[in-house]
């Protein structure tokens, strides 16, 4: 006992040492940067820790936000060569930005407004990726796209998407040349977004997760010591507790005879309890479980005669509608009137069958159940 409070002493008072060291290296920096110049410091301080890069003509001007207006930090042209010297310049710049987020211009950018069924808005992604090529010139393969939806009628069940789209030949091009230069792009969001709306993850072209923002040179450098510190600290923790660990191995081992003895009664007693369990389970399905002919009855009542069903599937309690109908999105609300069906929405977005014209859709929903009876009851 004596041996482990002497491990958790340890341990606590590397933790506390590691925690002065920490505030020692933050004010020492602090010290630092406020010693410096602000003529040579003013040029790298970026307040909104986001660097914007504003295209036009092929011409790029790599500018920060404040709250006085916009702040110019270089220029430079696709077009033209840039020695290392001014590329490692550039490369500094966005090395302390969070983000290096490229405004595209507009006229490189295809905006397009679809409306989908509502129950669509869960796997919404999804569903324009199928669709991509339906309403645009491109396959989902071929562009990066953003969306969000710009309105709601809960009426006909039905929501207004605006897609974003640019083409990757174009964005990937336009980022290599750019990388070029110096600047790696982190986000690309369309040039007439709001200020508010840029720093937006969700308005990002680039197929990035937000989980990827970058740290400063700095931060990296400071971080990495403090791990290395720690590292070399906790291994020689490590040594001092590994004899513990040994000990504790030859005190399992001696043990581990009267503990399988006692594993094996419990597991007995365990598969008593679970064949128990079992057979309430399958009596209890078996009376609450609704009957085939009734949900075939309430189905022929509420499916209207514009409607026809082509496919009817039950798997365990998950009931499966295919079918054609002149108004398919009326057919969730029908069936969700029944007590027999929960959790009814549809299963593929709708589509129009061209040979008749009807509407073709896919609906699952949950079987409801009877009431079991009392416990009381049973035998």
């Amino acid at each position: 006992m004596s041996d482990h409070n002497l491990a958790v002493r340890t341990l606590l008072g590397l933790q506390q040492l590691r925690g002065k060291l920490s505030e020692f290296w933050q004010w020492w920096t602090d010290e630092l940067i406020g010693l410096t110049p602000a003529a040579i410091r003013s040029p790298f301080e970026i307040p909104s820790r986001m660097l914007l890069v504003r295209l036009s003509d092929n011409h790029c001007t790599l500018v920060t936000s404040t709250p006085q207006g916009e702040n110019v930090l270089t220029e430079f042209s696709l077009n033209s060569d840039t020695s290392a010297e001014d590329a490692g310049k550039r490369r500094s710049l966005s090395g302390f930005a969070e983000h290096t987020v490229l405004l595209l211009p507009t006229d490189l950018i295809l905006y397009k407004t679809i409306t989908l069924p509502a129950a669509t808005a869960s796997r919404l992604e999804n569903v324009l990726a199928f669709e991509m090529d339906r309403n645009t010139p491109f396959k989902a393969e071929e562009v990066y796209f953003t969306f969000r939806i710009t309105s709601r009628d809960l009426k006909q069940h039905k929501i207004q998407v605006k897609l974003t789209i640019v083409t990757r030949k174009i964005l990937d091009d336009l980022t290599q040349k750019i990388a070029a230069q110096g600047v790696e792009i982190s986000r690309v969001v369309p040039g007439d977004l709001k200020e508010s709306e840029i720093g937006n993850p969700e308005r990002n072209l680039l197929p990035q997760p937000d989980t990827a923002d970058k740290r400063s040179g700095a931060q990296t450098r400071r971080l990495l010591s403090l791990w290395g510190l720690g590292i070399a600290i906790l291994f020689i923790a490590f040594i001092a507790l590994y004899q513990r660990y040994q000990h504790a191995e030859q005190l399992s081992r001696d043990i581990e005879g009267p503990r399988a003895e006692a594993q094996q009664a419990k597991n007995i007693r365990d598969e008593l309890e679970q064949l128990k369990a079992s057979r309430a389970f399958l009596i209890n399905s078996k009376i609450t479980a609704p009957s085939m002919l009734m949900l075939l009855k309430t189905l022929t009542e509420v499916i209207p005669d514009n409607t026809w069903l082509v496919r009817l599937t039950i798997n365990e309690g998950l009931v499966t509608f295919q079918g054609e109908s002149s108004d398919a999105s009326a057919l969730i609300s029908l069936i969700e009137e029944t007590p027999a069906f929960n959790n009814v929405q549809f299963s593929s977005p709708v589509t129009i069958n061209p040979r008749t014209q009807k509407e073709r859709f896919a609906i699952t929903a949950s079987l409801g159940q009877n009431e079991p009876p009392s416990q009381g009851g049973q035998p």
